[in-house]
């Protein structure tokens, strides 16, 4: 399986090709100088300077963009550069994704902000669908959604910040987790800096992993100040940022990993009950009497059910889904691309469910069809655990697997699943 992208990046190999037969043009050379690390580096800037100003082919902005996003190692000068001249190859998106996926590169973070202010708002055909947008947001999980994707495509554009200002007012506990979120991996600190007093730990949440993954030093006092948080999810998170941002947490005695035996299913699948059920059209598919109760889990398992289903499939259970059977046998509704987490009766084999799909991927994801599908196959996605990668404490990697997303993205077991889906949609990760 492929490696999660926020964790692990890879580091192409940037070659540009020539053909014998055909004279090198001004452009390549200069895009040849650009990707020369043993240039200096008034060559490569200047190379970067003449590629913005007359190079403004699609191929040339891809292979800065790699400098950019892979080749840390690269002159910081270098690839600042790269960020400010990103802006000069057209109009559309690309270079405002370009840019902001720059706010979360060490190093880069300011000149991303700094560009993004000096591209300005959107306009023409860019500025109506930006209106467009801001006008037809819809309510739920879709909204998180839908608003998470506005900076990617226009940026600092002022009527995206105002909207993320209005919703960190008045949104509900995810949307002003998201907006939190959003404004501090925009630059707007100060404004991000507020959801400290939020008295929903969510949202308190968000602000605490969005200053550590932004590696935002102006929120190192606010983190100190959470690791006093009334709830322990939000000091866990703060100890975390705060050694992100290369700062000594709380010590051990005072803040310990949760494990899976002492873990809590129960407040994690009531939120995300609560959150998915505040969509009306997730709502609409479902009995009345969930929507009442708030409530998309089932029942526990039996102490005799799990025990069956372990001598059925011969493996022991992971701890972490072991303990969710035994708090809700199945969940409907994990997000909008599984519909259903299946119960003990309904887990089996991957290669048995879905023997065509395990095939059409056996060349590339060679295990696949050795994985345990907990969950029923919802828009060409699925939830699997994996035997062959188990942790110390006796965990499977669990992955998220869909036709749509490059391979499959894993966590290392499936309270990390649970726990890292739900957060991806209240928390921004600018890529």
């Amino acid at each position: 399986m492929e490696q999660n992208p926020e964790n692990q990046k890879p580091s192409p190999r940037i070659q540009i090709l020539s053909i014998a037969s055909q004279p090198s043009s001004p452009c390549d050379e200069w895009l040849k100088q650009a990707t020369d690390r043993s240039e200096l580096s008034p060559v490569r800037l200047e190379a970067v300077e003449n590629l913005a100003k007359q190079c403004r082919d699609h191929n040339v902005f891809q292979t800065l963009c790699l400098i950019v996003n892979y080749n840390s190692d690269d002159e910081l000068a270098v690839r600042s550069a790269i960020v400010r001249a990103l802006p000069n190859w057209d109009d559309s998106s690309f270079p405002t994704m370009a840019v902001v996926r720059a706010l979360s590169i060490h190093g880069l973070r300011g000149v991303a902000v700094e560009t993004l202010d000096k591209m300005g708002p959107a306009k023409g055909e860019k500025e109506s669908r930006l209106l467009t947008a801001l006008t037809s947001l819809p309510s739920g999980d879709s909204k998180q959604y839908r608003v998470a994707g506005l900076p990617v495509l226009f940026g600092r554009d002022y009527r995206v910040l105002d909207y993320l200002n209005e919703m960190l007012r008045t949104g509900n506990r995810w949307e002003r987790a998201l907006a939190a979120s959003e404004l501090c991996g925009l630059g707007e600190v100060e404004t991000a800096l507020g959801a400290a007093e939020d008295p929903e730990s969510r949202v308190r949440k968000s602000l605490a992993a969005s200053l550590g993954w932004y590696r935002e030093q102006r929120g190192a006092e606010i983190l100190k100040r959470l690791l006093d948080d009334k709830d322990a999810g939000v000091a866990r998170q703060a100890m975390e940022s705060l050694s992100q941002l290369g700062m000594p947490g709380a010590p051990e005695s005072t803040i310990v990993p949760v494990s899976a035996g002492d873990f809590q299913w129960k407040p994690l699948l009531k939120e995300l009950s609560e959150f998915r059920l505040s969509d009306s059209r997730v709502a609409s598919t479902l009995p009345e009497q969930k929507v009442k109760a708030g409530w998309l889990g089932e029942p526990g398992a039996t102490e005799a059910q799990i025990p069956v289903l372990e001598r059925r499939i011969g493996r022991r259970l992971p701890p972490s889904y072991g303990a969710f059977l035994a708090e809700s046998n199945g969940f409907q509704q994990q997000s909008s691309f599984i519909g259903k987490l299946y119960g003990t009766d309904e887990v089996d084999w991957f290669h048995v469910r879905n023997a065509d799909w395990a095939k059409a991927y056996r060349d590339t994801y060679p295990k696949l069809g050795s994985c345990l599908q907990i969950s029923a196959a919802g828009d060409s996605a699925v939830v699997l655990l994996n035997p062959a990668v188990i942790s110390t404490d006796g965990e499977w990697e669990t992955y998220f697997f869909a036709n749509w997303i490059p391979g499959a993205r894993p966590y290392r077991s499936f309270r990390e699943f649970m726990e890292g889906e739900f957060n991806r949609l209240c928390e921004w990760r600018n890529h």
